[in-house]
């Protein structure tokens, strides 16, 4: 019987090592995909603070280009995302010194 449970412990502590090496790769990976959902959320946060400072003639597509990064899953016609975006550029616009009427952003 000390032999039947010298196997049983052996194959045990084979498994034990296989899930240790298992667990190992899936720490690397979620490291990895950490690492590249913080370059791109940088890269989409830069993105916002261009088009909130952005003073140029078409404001329309600074409008819905905005509007995109704000949408949710929740937010199913975009209503809550275009609020988002309009109080985003009249706060830019008012930090500026060039409050905008609702209607302005539009243009």
């Amino acid at each position: 019987d000390l032999e039947s449970a010298n196997k049983c412990n052996d194959e045990l502590s084979g498994q034990v090592q296989t899930l240790q090496a298992e667990v190992a790769e899936l720490k690397l990976q979620a490291d990895g995909f950490e690492k590249e959902r913080d370059f791109y959320f940088d890269k989409l946060r830069d993105v916002e603070v261009l088009l909130q400072n952005y003073r140029g003639g078409d404001r329309e597509i600074v409008r819905e280009v905005l509007k995109v990064l704000y949408a949710t899953e929740d937010d199913e016609n975009g209503e809550a995302a275009l609020a988002a975006a309009e109080a985003a550029l009249a706060e830019a616009d008012a930090d500026e010194g060039h409050e905008l009427e609702p209607a302005a952003l539009a243009e």
